[in-house]
Protein backbone atom coordinates (compact mmCIF):
# COMPACT_ATOMS: atom_id res chain seq x y z
CA UNK A 1 0.00 0.00 0.00
CA UNK A 2 3.08 2.32 0.65
CA UNK A 3 5.22 1.68 -1.99
CA UNK A 4 7.37 4.89 -1.91
CA UNK A 5 8.58 4.39 1.04
CA UNK A 6 12.27 5.63 1.22
CA UNK A 7 13.51 4.32 5.07
CA UNK A 8 12.18 1.64 7.16
CA UNK A 9 13.40 0.95 10.71
CA UNK A 10 11.96 -1.22 13.10
CA UNK A 11 14.91 -2.25 15.32
CA UNK A 12 14.30 -3.68 18.84
CA UNK A 13 11.19 -5.54 18.16
CA UNK A 14 11.51 -9.33 18.74
CA UNK A 15 10.50 -9.96 15.22
CA UNK A 16 11.20 -14.04 14.45
CA UNK A 17 12.65 -15.00 10.41
CA UNK A 18 8.78 -15.42 10.14
CA UNK A 19 7.40 -12.24 10.74
CA UNK A 20 11.02 -10.98 8.43
CA UNK A 21 10.03 -13.35 6.11
CA UNK A 22 6.97 -11.51 5.66
CA UNK A 23 8.19 -7.97 5.44
CA UNK A 24 10.52 -9.48 3.20
CA UNK A 25 7.49 -10.09 0.78
CA UNK A 26 6.68 -6.36 1.55
CA UNK A 27 9.84 -4.84 0.81
CA UNK A 28 9.88 -5.79 -2.64
CA UNK A 29 7.00 -2.85 -3.77
CA UNK A 30 9.23 -0.48 -2.34
CA UNK A 31 11.72 0.23 -5.01
CA UNK A 32 12.68 3.16 -3.51
CA UNK A 33 14.05 2.43 -0.30
CA UNK A 34 17.18 3.37 1.18
CA UNK A 35 17.14 3.13 4.67
CA UNK A 36 16.58 -0.43 6.24
CA UNK A 37 16.93 -0.84 9.89
CA UNK A 38 15.97 -4.02 11.12
CA UNK A 39 18.94 -3.60 14.24
CA UNK A 40 18.16 -6.29 17.08
CA UNK A 41 15.50 -8.22 15.58
CA UNK A 42 15.84 -12.56 15.07
CA UNK A 43 16.48 -12.11 11.35
CA UNK A 44 18.15 -15.86 11.45
CA UNK A 45 19.59 -17.38 8.41
CA UNK A 46 15.89 -17.99 7.28
CA UNK A 47 15.14 -14.39 7.26
CA UNK A 48 18.69 -13.53 5.70
CA UNK A 49 17.30 -15.73 2.98
CA UNK A 50 14.33 -14.31 2.48
CA UNK A 51 15.82 -10.45 2.47
CA UNK A 52 18.31 -11.85 0.00
CA UNK A 53 15.50 -12.93 -2.29
CA UNK A 54 14.27 -9.18 -1.83
CA UNK A 55 17.01 -7.50 -2.30
CA UNK A 56 17.00 -7.41 -6.44
CA UNK A 57 14.09 -4.89 -6.11
CA UNK A 58 15.85 -2.79 -3.93
CA UNK A 59 18.80 -1.52 -5.69
CA UNK A 60 18.48 2.24 -4.58
CA UNK A 61 19.67 1.21 -0.95
CA UNK A 62 22.34 3.41 0.96
CA UNK A 63 22.28 1.50 4.22
CA UNK A 64 21.64 -1.40 5.96
CA UNK A 65 21.36 -2.49 9.20
CA UNK A 66 20.88 -6.06 10.64
CA UNK A 67 23.31 -5.88 13.41
CA UNK A 68 22.67 -8.10 16.42
CA UNK A 69 20.08 -10.18 14.46
CA UNK A 70 21.69 -13.62 14.79
CA UNK A 71 22.39 -13.57 11.13
CA UNK A 72 25.45 -16.14 11.62
CA UNK A 73 27.50 -17.55 9.00
CA UNK A 74 24.85 -19.18 6.49
CA UNK A 75 22.80 -15.55 6.96
CA UNK A 76 25.28 -13.42 6.08
CA UNK A 77 26.83 -15.85 2.93
CA UNK A 78 23.18 -15.53 1.85
CA UNK A 79 22.89 -11.96 2.12
CA UNK A 80 26.74 -11.00 0.45
CA UNK A 81 24.97 -13.45 -2.52
CA UNK A 82 22.27 -11.10 -2.60
CA UNK A 83 24.20 -7.88 -2.26
CA UNK A 84 27.68 -8.46 -4.39
CA UNK A 85 26.27 -7.85 -8.44
CA UNK A 86 24.31 -4.73 -7.68
CA UNK A 87 23.22 -2.18 -5.36
CA UNK A 88 26.32 0.65 -6.30
CA UNK A 89 24.33 2.88 -4.26
CA UNK A 90 25.31 1.32 -0.90
CA UNK A 91 27.00 3.26 1.63
CA UNK A 92 26.60 1.33 4.99
CA UNK A 93 26.45 -1.68 6.07
CA UNK A 94 26.18 -2.64 9.61
CA UNK A 95 26.03 -6.04 10.57
CA UNK A 96 27.84 -6.64 14.17
CA UNK A 97 27.28 -8.92 16.64
CA UNK A 98 25.65 -11.34 14.63
CA UNK A 99 28.30 -14.77 15.52
CA UNK A 100 29.50 -14.70 11.92
CA UNK A 101 32.83 -16.54 11.32
CA UNK A 102 35.35 -16.23 8.80
CA UNK A 103 33.63 -17.13 6.04
CA UNK A 104 30.95 -15.15 5.74
CA UNK A 105 33.06 -12.12 6.71
CA UNK A 106 34.91 -12.72 3.75
CA UNK A 107 32.15 -13.27 1.41
CA UNK A 108 30.59 -10.24 2.31
CA UNK A 109 34.01 -7.99 2.15
CA UNK A 110 34.01 -9.44 -1.70
CA UNK A 111 30.53 -8.37 -2.23
CA UNK A 112 31.37 -5.08 -1.79
CA UNK A 113 33.75 -4.50 -4.16
CA UNK A 114 31.48 -2.83 -6.69
CA UNK A 115 30.30 -0.81 -3.74
CA UNK A 116 32.01 2.82 -5.39
CA UNK A 117 29.94 4.94 -2.86
CA UNK A 118 30.55 2.99 0.34
CA UNK A 119 31.83 4.60 3.71
CA UNK A 120 31.42 2.32 6.55
CA UNK A 121 31.40 -1.51 6.98
CA UNK A 122 30.73 -2.76 10.54
CA UNK A 123 31.41 -6.66 11.28
CA UNK A 124 32.67 -5.77 15.19
CA UNK A 125 31.52 -8.77 17.61
CA UNK A 126 31.38 -11.63 15.73
CA UNK A 127 33.61 -14.63 15.74
CA UNK A 128 36.76 -14.15 13.59
CA UNK A 129 39.25 -14.90 15.12
CA UNK A 130 42.96 -13.35 15.12
CA UNK A 131 43.76 -15.15 11.76
CA UNK A 132 40.40 -14.49 10.28
CA UNK A 133 40.29 -10.60 11.39
CA UNK A 134 43.66 -10.55 8.99
CA UNK A 135 42.28 -11.89 6.56
CA UNK A 136 39.41 -9.77 6.24
CA UNK A 137 41.28 -6.68 6.61
CA UNK A 138 43.52 -8.32 3.34
CA UNK A 139 40.50 -8.69 1.58
CA UNK A 140 39.44 -5.49 2.12
CA UNK A 141 43.13 -3.97 1.61
CA UNK A 142 42.88 -5.79 -1.99
CA UNK A 143 39.43 -4.38 -3.29
CA UNK A 144 40.67 -0.91 -2.35
CA UNK A 145 38.21 -0.73 0.68
CA UNK A 146 40.75 -0.55 3.63
CA UNK A 147 38.94 2.65 5.04
CA UNK A 148 35.66 1.42 5.26
CA UNK A 149 36.41 -1.39 7.27
CA UNK A 150 35.28 -0.56 10.96
CA UNK A 151 37.25 -1.53 14.35
CA UNK A 152 37.18 -5.28 14.98
CA UNK A 153 38.19 -5.25 18.47
CA UNK A 154 35.50 -6.80 20.29
CA UNK A 155 35.30 -9.51 17.94
CA UNK A 156 34.03 -12.41 20.24
CA UNK A 157 35.99 -15.67 19.51
CA UNK A 158 39.23 -16.54 21.59
CA UNK A 159 42.44 -16.23 19.03
CA UNK A 160 43.08 -20.15 18.63
CA UNK A 161 39.50 -20.96 18.10
CA UNK A 162 39.14 -23.30 15.42
CA UNK A 163 36.90 -22.29 12.68
CA UNK A 164 33.21 -24.20 12.12
CA UNK A 165 31.96 -24.62 9.58
CA UNK A 166 28.67 -23.35 9.79
CA UNK A 167 27.50 -22.78 5.99
CA UNK A 168 26.52 -26.30 5.41
CA UNK A 169 24.35 -27.20 8.12
CA UNK A 170 21.19 -25.28 9.21
CA UNK A 171 20.32 -23.74 12.41
CA UNK A 172 18.30 -26.67 13.36
CA UNK A 173 20.70 -29.16 12.73
CA UNK A 174 23.57 -27.44 14.83
CA UNK A 175 21.29 -27.02 17.59
CA UNK A 176 20.57 -31.09 17.43
CA UNK A 177 24.59 -31.46 17.97
CA UNK A 178 24.73 -29.42 20.43
CA UNK A 179 21.42 -31.38 22.05
CA UNK A 180 23.12 -34.62 21.26
CA UNK A 181 25.92 -33.24 22.88
CA UNK A 182 23.96 -32.51 25.97
CA UNK A 183 22.38 -36.29 26.11
CA UNK A 184 25.78 -37.58 26.33
CA UNK A 185 27.12 -35.59 29.12
CA UNK A 186 23.67 -36.58 31.33
CA UNK A 187 23.62 -40.64 30.55
CA UNK A 188 26.10 -41.37 33.40
CA UNK A 189 24.08 -42.59 36.63
CA UNK A 190 26.18 -42.41 39.84
CA UNK A 191 26.62 -45.33 42.32
CA UNK A 192 24.52 -44.84 45.31
CA UNK A 193 27.40 -44.07 47.55
CA UNK A 194 28.73 -40.73 45.40
CA UNK A 195 27.27 -37.49 46.93
CA UNK A 196 27.74 -34.21 45.83
CA UNK A 197 27.38 -30.48 47.22
CA UNK A 198 24.51 -28.04 45.45
CA UNK A 199 27.20 -25.98 44.24
CA UNK A 200 29.12 -29.37 42.09
CA UNK A 201 25.51 -29.88 40.74
CA UNK A 202 24.61 -26.03 39.56
CA UNK A 203 28.72 -26.02 38.24
CA UNK A 204 27.88 -29.45 36.29
CA UNK A 205 24.43 -30.51 35.99
CA UNK A 206 24.97 -33.61 34.87
CA UNK A 207 22.30 -36.90 35.87
CA UNK A 208 25.45 -38.00 37.82
CA UNK A 209 25.59 -35.13 40.23
CA UNK A 210 21.75 -34.63 40.60
CA UNK A 211 21.23 -38.34 41.99
CA UNK A 212 24.19 -38.08 43.91
CA UNK A 213 22.52 -34.78 45.84
CA UNK A 214 20.23 -37.31 47.87
CA UNK A 215 16.73 -38.47 48.45
CA UNK A 216 16.57 -34.90 49.45
CA UNK A 217 17.55 -33.54 46.66
CA UNK A 218 14.31 -31.68 45.97
CA UNK A 219 14.51 -29.73 48.80
CA UNK A 220 17.67 -28.90 48.46
CA UNK A 221 17.22 -27.45 45.17
CA UNK A 222 14.71 -25.59 46.09
CA UNK A 223 16.37 -24.02 48.97
CA UNK A 224 19.06 -22.81 46.83
CA UNK A 225 16.76 -21.50 44.05
CA UNK A 226 15.17 -19.44 46.75
CA UNK A 227 17.56 -17.74 48.72
CA UNK A 228 16.94 -15.70 51.75
CA UNK A 229 13.56 -17.62 51.31
CA UNK A 230 12.50 -14.96 48.40
CA UNK A 231 12.72 -15.83 44.53
CA UNK A 232 15.91 -13.65 42.43
CA UNK A 233 14.97 -14.43 39.07
CA UNK A 234 18.37 -14.45 37.64
CA UNK A 235 19.19 -16.95 40.89
CA UNK A 236 15.77 -18.94 40.39
CA UNK A 237 15.63 -19.68 36.88
CA UNK A 238 19.21 -20.69 35.99
CA UNK A 239 18.78 -23.60 38.74
CA UNK A 240 15.27 -24.24 37.31
CA UNK A 241 16.63 -24.78 33.75
CA UNK A 242 19.66 -27.06 35.47
CA UNK A 243 17.17 -29.13 36.65
CA UNK A 244 14.64 -29.32 33.80
CA UNK A 245 17.55 -30.22 31.54
CA UNK A 246 17.64 -33.96 32.38
CA UNK A 247 14.20 -34.19 31.95
CA UNK A 248 14.50 -36.35 28.96
CA UNK A 249 17.06 -38.22 30.30
CA UNK A 250 17.60 -41.85 28.73
CA UNK A 251 17.49 -43.27 32.54
CA UNK A 252 14.02 -43.60 33.20
CA UNK A 253 14.26 -42.52 37.43
CA UNK A 254 16.40 -39.18 36.75
CA UNK A 255 13.54 -38.01 34.08
CA UNK A 256 11.30 -38.73 36.29
CA UNK A 257 12.42 -36.90 39.32
CA UNK A 258 13.86 -34.03 37.30
CA UNK A 259 9.86 -33.72 36.28
CA UNK A 260 8.87 -33.71 39.13
CA UNK A 261 11.30 -31.38 40.97
CA UNK A 262 11.22 -29.24 38.17
CA UNK A 263 7.12 -28.57 38.62
CA UNK A 264 7.57 -27.47 42.20
CA UNK A 265 10.11 -25.05 40.96
CA UNK A 266 7.91 -24.05 38.00
CA UNK A 267 4.74 -23.88 40.66
CA UNK A 268 6.31 -21.81 43.07
CA UNK A 269 7.54 -19.38 40.15
CA UNK A 270 4.38 -18.43 38.42
CA UNK A 271 2.75 -18.17 42.13
CA UNK A 272 5.51 -15.39 42.68
CA UNK A 273 4.86 -14.30 39.91
CA UNK A 274 1.35 -13.35 39.31
CA UNK A 275 1.37 -12.02 43.73
CA UNK A 276 4.39 -10.03 42.34
CA UNK A 277 2.99 -8.68 38.93
CA UNK A 278 6.01 -9.59 37.31
CA UNK A 279 4.87 -12.54 35.30
CA UNK A 280 5.74 -10.27 31.89
CA UNK A 281 9.58 -9.96 33.22
CA UNK A 282 9.37 -13.96 33.89
CA UNK A 283 7.82 -15.01 30.44
CA UNK A 284 10.47 -13.06 28.66
CA UNK A 285 13.09 -14.41 31.24
CA UNK A 286 12.22 -18.09 30.31
CA UNK A 287 12.08 -17.59 26.09
CA UNK A 288 15.53 -15.81 26.86
CA UNK A 289 16.79 -18.71 29.04
CA UNK A 290 15.31 -21.22 25.92
CA UNK A 291 16.95 -19.67 23.42
CA UNK A 292 13.80 -18.53 21.79
CA UNK A 293 14.39 -14.87 21.86
CA UNK A 294 17.68 -13.16 22.36
CA UNK A 295 19.50 -11.50 25.73
CA UNK A 296 19.65 -7.96 25.72
CA UNK A 297 23.32 -9.30 27.29
CA UNK A 298 25.30 -9.98 23.86
CA UNK A 299 27.13 -12.42 25.97
CA UNK A 300 25.00 -14.36 27.97
CA UNK A 301 24.48 -17.76 26.28
CA UNK A 302 22.70 -20.23 27.70
CA UNK A 303 24.47 -23.96 28.64
CA UNK A 304 21.73 -26.18 28.96
CA UNK A 305 19.79 -28.64 26.83
CA UNK A 306 16.88 -26.76 25.10
CA UNK A 307 14.48 -29.96 24.35
CA UNK A 308 14.65 -31.01 27.52
CA UNK A 309 13.87 -27.84 28.99
CA UNK A 310 10.72 -27.27 26.79
CA UNK A 311 10.08 -31.16 27.76
CA UNK A 312 10.11 -30.17 31.02
CA UNK A 313 7.59 -26.66 30.22
CA UNK A 314 5.39 -28.72 28.17
CA UNK A 315 4.64 -31.17 31.28
CA UNK A 316 3.26 -27.95 33.28
CA UNK A 317 1.74 -25.73 30.85
CA UNK A 318 -1.61 -26.53 30.91
CA UNK A 319 -1.59 -26.28 35.32
CA UNK A 320 -3.94 -23.99 37.01
CA UNK A 321 -1.28 -22.14 38.72
CA UNK A 322 0.41 -21.14 34.69
CA UNK A 323 -0.76 -17.56 34.11
CA UNK A 324 -3.02 -17.07 31.40
CA UNK A 325 -0.51 -15.06 29.49
CA UNK A 326 2.39 -17.37 30.23
CA UNK A 327 0.13 -19.84 28.25
CA UNK A 328 -0.18 -17.80 25.22
CA UNK A 329 3.16 -16.51 24.96
CA UNK A 330 4.55 -20.27 25.24
CA UNK A 331 2.61 -21.78 23.37
CA UNK A 332 3.14 -19.56 20.09
CA UNK A 333 7.27 -19.70 20.81
CA UNK A 334 6.73 -23.37 21.19
CA UNK A 335 4.90 -24.38 18.14
CA UNK A 336 7.85 -23.01 16.01
CA UNK A 337 9.65 -25.23 17.45
CA UNK A 338 7.43 -28.09 15.86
Amino acid sequence: MIGTLEEIAMPQNGIYHVGISALSEAFTYNRNLQILNLNDNTIGPKGAEAIAKALPNLQNLKEINFGDCLLKTKGSILLANGLKNAHVNLRELILGFNEIKKEGALQLAGAMANKVSLVNVALDGNQLGQEGKEELKRKFREIGKFNVLGSLEEDESDDDEEEEDESEGSDEENEESQEEDGVEITEIISSPNDTVTIQEFLATPSAQNFMALGGNRTDILIKEAKKNGDISIDNFIPVLMKVASLSNNTDSEVAETSLKCTELLFKDLFIWSQLTDKTSVVNNTILVNLGLIKSEDKKYKPTWNFESCLHALNNIITKNYVPESTKDTLKVFMQRQV
